[in-house]
């Protein structure tokens, strides 16, 4: 409760004030926990946090965040890696060794000239068909929980910045 107008008018500058920085606040939080919802999503529909079949060891994947702005906030949560790979799927192609594979410009690429082969088997083939994998849409079951979620977090970030710069 306001003692005198002046109280007031400094608490109304004070309210507009925080507001900015609850939403800065209330959109890097709800950023943090939209990355834990995603990676869970990934993590559990791939069982570890790298793609199998994909480079020598298994390609790398994860989640990362960023906050842009102060006055107006905008959070992007995205997927490291190539992390589009098992959410979209892949269409059927051709995989033949480093040697064979050209760039765009129609150059060779460089590297090794490692023929296919099966694991146990003697033979080796001078390219594979691959028939494609699908798509396990872990982004489509994470985002309608990342969107909900951050717009409750937002809104309790600044009901608390609010409530106490006008009590006490």
């Amino acid at each position: 409760m306001s003692s005198s107008v002046d109280d007031l008018a400094n608490r109304l500058v004070r309210g507009g004030q925080e507001i900015t920085r609850a939403n800065r606040v209330g959109v890097e939080k709800a950023c943090l926990a939209g990355k834990n919802v995603m990676l869970s999503a990934m993590v559990a529909s791939l069982g570890g946090n790298r793609l199998s079949g994909v480079g020598k060891n298994g390609a790398k994947v994860g989640v990362r965040y960023h906050v842009k702005g102060y006055t107006n906030p905008v959070g992007v949560i995205q997927y490291t890696g190539p992390a589009h790979l098992a959410n979209s799927g892949t269409r059927p192609h051709k995989i033949e060794p480093r040697s064979r594979q050209t760039t765009a410009k129609g150059n060779r690429r460089r590297g090794s000239a490692k023929a296919l082969s099966p694991a146990g088997n003697p033979w080796a083939a001078a390219s594979a068909d691959h028939p494609g994998t699908k798509g396990k849409k872990f982004f489509e079951k994470a985002e309608p929980i990342v969107v909900a979620q951050s717009k409750r977090i937002i809104q309790q970030e600044i009901r608390s910045h609010l409530a106490r710069t006008f009590t006490g």
